[in-house]
């Protein structure tokens, strides 16, 4: 998830497949943040890691998952996030 400041515009980069959000104002933002802030330790982490722009081997090394789980636990935070939005 990345966030980049605009003039009126934001964009969250949601995964590797490029798959990007424009965030329309300020409320969306904070909604998101909102969000992540509800997850457990270790997902924030590997969420922040993420944004953040570490490789799965780092982030791996960081947060104690294993390098071959990265991809699919980010994605599981990503769809929780997804669903926790609608």
């Amino acid at each position: 998830m990345w966030i980049s400041n605009g003039k009126t515009q934001k964009i969250v980069r949601t995964d590797d497949n490029s798959k990007d959000i424009l965030i329309e104002n300020q409320t969306d933002t904070t909604n998101i943040l909102n969000l992540i802030d509800k997850l457990d330790t270790k997902e924030k982490s590997v969420i922040v890691l993420y944004s953040e722009g570490y490789s799965y081997k780092e982030m791996a090394e960081i947060t104690g998952i294993k390098f071959t789980s990265i991809g699919k636990t980010l994605e599981r935070i990503i769809d929780k996030l997804k669903k926790q939005a609608k």
